[in-house]
């Protein structure tokens, strides 16, 4: 099943790291820079994937003495995913609006 082209895609990360750790993120796409966020619990965007098919949105990731980056979204990969998680630790998951419940866990 394809996805719809019209649905607004929402982005969730949650932070579920131990002990209050407070995750620092920073998402962007080529035409679209969110800013740095600092979270505690949980913080999204939502947005309209492109007709070309080519929308990806990239995020860092920082907390204590940890870096990592990380593809969020990626069009071709993520459209036809209601929730996919995407880390060992359940940081993020991709939603789109509309579709059919799909979990992916590892």
């Amino acid at each position: 099943m394809a996805g719809n082209i019209w649905a607004k895609t929402h982005v969730e990360i949650i932070n579920d790291l131990p002990g209050g750790t407070t995750l620092t993120i920073h998402c962007k796409s080529k035409d679209n820079d969110l800013g740095i966020q600092h979270i505690r619990s949980s913080w999204g965007f939502s947005f309209q994937p492109s007709i070309s098919g080519r929308t990806l949105f990239f995020c860092t990731f920082a907390w204590s003495d940890q870096f990592q980056r990380f593809d969020i979204y990626v069009q071709g990969r993520d459209q036809n995913f209601c929730t996919q998680w995407v880390t060992p630790l359940n940081l993020m998951y991709v939603e789109e609006e509309d579709a059919v419940n799909s979990n992916i866990t590892s």
